[in-house]
């Protein structure tokens, strides 16, 4: 059975997300590099004050870079590290590289028994309201702060912060009305 994540994680990559979200149940930010969007810095302000923001980067310079700037944007943010650990062959020692026990280490601290999600809604309840279309779906997330969403990060962000279904729905005919 997968941990929650008593948090928001921020990493720098998908594969960086994929090995932990094999292990950890939780909500996560890729930062894909060290451009931020700036809707993932709204995102990440807006969570904060509900959740903590923990930041998990590679050991590396670009690392260091998006640590700085999200350290600059949410100064509450919480700064975990990952030891590089050498391995033959090998020349990357970041976060997707680690191991499963490296990342128990680093995350026992932030993780919780209880369900993280408030509400949970499925991916038909999104096509139920017409969020498949790209459109739409970047309207509710600019609506609400959510950052840059696929259907699953939305999904996941919104059961995270409890939005209702009708908060969505009125978003949407508000933004039919005004066309």
């Amino acid at each position: 059975m997968k941990k929650n994540i008593d948090g928001i994680l921020v990493v720098e990559g998908k594969e960086d997300m994929a090995f932990i979200s094999s292990y950890y149940n939780g909500i996560f930010v890729t930062t894909n590099g060290c451009e931020i969007p700036a809707k993932e810095i709204d995102f990440l302000k807006l969570t904060s004050k509900k959740s903590k923001i923990l930041v998990l980067t590679d050991p590396d310079s670009a690392g260091d870079t998006i640590r700085k700037r999200i350290n600059i944007e949410i100064p509450s943010s919480i700064n975990l590290y990952i030891e590089p650990i050498s391995r033959a062959g090998r020349r990357k020692h970041g976060v997707a590289e680690s191991t499963k026990e490296q990342i128990d280490n680093i995350l026992k601290e932030y993780t919780t028994e209880k369900d993280i999600f408030n509400e949970h809604y499925s991916t038909s309840d999104l096509y139920k309201i017409g969020l498949n279309n790209k459109e739409k779906r970047e309207l509710v997330c600019d609506a609400f702060h959510l950052g840059v969403c696929n259907n699953k990060n939305l999904l996941l962000r919104i059961n995270y912060l409890g939005i209702k279904m009708s908060q969505i729905e009125q978003i949407l005919i508000q933004n039919y009305e005004n066309q």
